[in-house]
């Protein structure tokens, strides 16, 4: 990387891939099996960014809706806060996609300003306090 100032690493990061990203995978949060992804995505912005003074921020991040909330909100929960313990800030990739099967990773209907799935930013909010 050039020594810049003003640089900073975007990462986008959907992991585990089978429960976050894949739309034959998993529905299922298994932290006992998938939080060794995340970890190992942590220590590796750490490793090669953050620690070497060099600001770093996962600008495209989420979980597809799989009617499965209440896991994405103990997966989100993991993620957010190992992101915020090496000071990693995220966003949401909200594509205000909600119905079909494809990558479903509203968070904001747009049209009727509201948030179907307030569990999950509830635990968004609270996980970065």
């Amino acid at each position: 990387l050039p020594e810049d100032d003003k640089l900073i690493v975007s990462v986008h990061a959907y992991t585990p891939y089978n429960f976050a990203l894949n739309t034959k995978g998993t529905s299922t949060w298994d932290k006992s099996k998938d939080a060794g992804d995340i970890d190992y995505l942590m220590k590796t912005i750490n490793d090669l960014f953050i620690s070497k003074g060099i600001p770093a921020i996962i600008g495209e991040f989420g979980a597809m809706n799989k009617e499965n909330e209440a896991e994405r909100v103990e997966w989100v929960t993991y993620y957010l806060t190992k992101a915020k313990e090496i000071g990693v800030p995220c966003i949401w990739w909200d594509n205000n996609a909600f119905e079909g099967s494809g990558e479903n990773f509203g968070l904001l209907d747009r049209r009727n300003l509201t948030f179907p799935y307030a569990d999950l930013v509830n635990a968004m909010m609270e996980a970065v306090k």
